[in-house]
């Protein structure tokens, strides 16, 4: 594991951006992804870059109430605060396919576990769960769903620790 970065200083240095990107890219390659699902909105940044990268296509999870129409919704908390709401449009018709889920760290595993879970309601069997960033300070904090079922195919390389 290397030094945490925000995201600000991720993009404000291109050299280490592309190495997150072909890190996160490699991974994805690997377990074969037909699809790439980032998280609103730091998730966006790295996803639809990796996604464009490798020519596929991308879902773009939102926080509940941006995407109009009929959506499936999954709420969750975060270490900041409750009753949030994760989105995506209803009816995608991609049952069968695989994805990789990609958002910008991991803290409680919370935000991860509802994009999972909405990606599954889609059909899709979720292959790999990435994020440049493991916040470490809120490991014993993690969602027990999370641990159990997720964070043995979640990766992360970098740690933020106190």
């Amino acid at each position: 594991m290397g030094k945490y970065y925000r995201t600000t200083d991720v993009c404000l240095n291109p050299l280490l951006f592309q190495e997150i990107i072909k890190q996160l890219a490699d991974a994805v390659s690997e377990y074969r992804a037909e699809y790439i699902a980032s998280l609103d909105s730091r998730g966006h940044l790295y996803g639809a870059t990796v996604a464009a990268h490798l020519g596929l296509p991308l879902l773009c999870i939102q926080k509940g109430g941006k995407i109009p129409g009929p959506t499936l919704q999954e709420s969750y908390s975060m270490v900041y605060g409750q009753g949030k709401i994760l989105e995506i449009p209803a009816n995608l018709g991609l049952e069968g396919r695989k994805v990789a889920v990609i958002d910008d760290a991991i803290a409680t595993g919370g935000s991860m576990l509802a994009a999972c879970k909405l990606m599954e309601r889609t059909g899709l069997t979720v292959v790999y769960c990435l994020s440049p960033f493991n916040d470490t300070r809120h490991e014993k904090r993690r969602v027990p769903a999370f641990k159990r079922k997720y964070l043995p195919i979640t990766r992360t390389w970098y740690d933020l620790a106190d």
